[in-house]
């Protein structure tokens, strides 16, 4: 599973990239994106507060 992530924590991103494979029990990639340019209809498979803190103020998008 590839998950674009817009957040301006880019110090964070592995271990976002740890706490949503953990999450997923799925090795994941894990990419920033600049801008928020993609269609959200799979967002919803992410409940970011079940998840982790790390991401609380995150973006995501499956893609």
């Amino acid at each position: 599973m590839t998950i674009g992530i817009y957040t301006k924590d880019v110090d964070n991103v592995e271990k976002i990239r740890r706490d949503i494979a953990k999450f997923y029990d799925k090795d994941i990639s894990l990419f920033c994106v600049e801008e928020l340019n993609y269609c959200f209809d799979k967002i919803d498979d992410i409940k970011l507060e079940m998840v982790s803190d790390s991401i609380q103020n995150c973006k995501l998008v499956i893609l």
